[in-house]
């Protein structure tokens, strides 16, 4: 990484941790990316949700598929996801987009089984002689960034993330809110009950919401020694990143996005500022996206 562009990140990010708000003081961790060897690929059948929903392409083929991956306790068909699938399939895309572990407040798999779904879904359409491109929002879009650097090196044709957050190494409100039941999660392991059911909290557009999860799941999303931070892996991106986020959007200025994004160097990375806010920027990005992957 360029040396003047590390110091500016680090000095970004202790005047956010100092300003309070969202923003956290970050402090690395030298994890640059999860081991997530021999993980299960998740089931969002058996967790009680459903298959993926999938819009084949109703322009012009293009070969591509995009697996889009939803934000925090959300659902595949919230309204923006379904414009945005539907645009991207008038387009000439596939589009994938799956249930995810962390969709609705019953979170049934860690962040390394999400991580295997994705393998899945992917390699499925790379074996169909597809391309394939991982987009996310929000909380997706922050792991879709992790994917670029996780297990395995399957060769996705680029990476898209549309407003990401739930980037805990920098939030103070989100390391605050969780604390208490990072600890208690932690005991409930050491004790033999990492497996078993219960309500934890986590923090989602700036409230307290509950979950319903084990403490090891829980502990995968929310303990800052398990989950990379991204400022210690966004560097070792080797694929094309476009990085979207929405002018009006708290978290693009909180965190500072375009300095993160500034930090992506693979060959081909963009980041692109839209005018919106954190949910109202999914269904403005099908152009942008179609105008970025033609370039690739």
């Amino acid at each position: 990484m360029n040396k003047i562009l590390f110091l500016l990140l680090a000095i970004t990010y202790t005047l956010i941790g100092c300003g309070g708000g969202n923003g956290g003081g970050y402090t690395n961790n030298s994890l640059t990316q999860l081991d997530c060897t021999g993980a299960t690929a998740f089931d969002p059948v058996t967790a009680g949700h459903a298959a993926p929903l999938i819009t084949d392409a109703s322009g012009t083929s293009k070969n591509t598929t995009i697996i889009l991956t939803h934000g925090k306790t959300a659902v595949p068909y919230a309204a923006h996801y379904l414009s945005f699938q539907t645009d991207m399939a008038a387009l000439g895309y596939k589009v994938i987009a799956p249930y995810m572990t962390w969709s609705t407040t019953t979170w049934r798999g860690s962040l390394c089984e999400s991580m295997a779904y994705i393998n899945q879904l992917a390699q499925a359409e790379i074996d169909a002689g597809q391309s394939v491109v991982l987009a996310g929002h929000s909380m997706g879009g922050a792991y879709a960034l992790m994917y670029g650097v996780t297990q395995p090196a399957i060769s996705l044709k680029a990476i898209i993330t549309i407003a990401p957050g739930h980037f805990i190494h920098l939030s103070n409100n989100m390391q605050t809110t969780t604390a208490a039941d990072v600890t208690r999660a932690k005991d409930l392991e050491n004790n033999g009950m990492g497996d078993v059911l219960y309500t934890f909290v986590t923090l989602n557009n700036g409230s307290s919401q509950s979950l319903s999860t084990t403490a090891t799941s829980y502990l995968s999303y929310h303990d800052r020694s398990r989950v990379p931070a991204i400022a210690d892996y966004a560097s070792n991106i080797t694929m094309p990143v476009l990085w979207m986020s929405g002018s009006n959007d708290s978290l693009t200025t909180n965190q500072n996005h375009a300095a993160l994004a500034a930090t992506i160097t693979s060959s081909g990375s963009d980041y692109q500022l839209i005018a919106s806010d954190h949910l109202g920027i999914v269904a403005l990005t099908p152009d942008a996206i179609d105008t970025w992957l033609s370039s690739l």
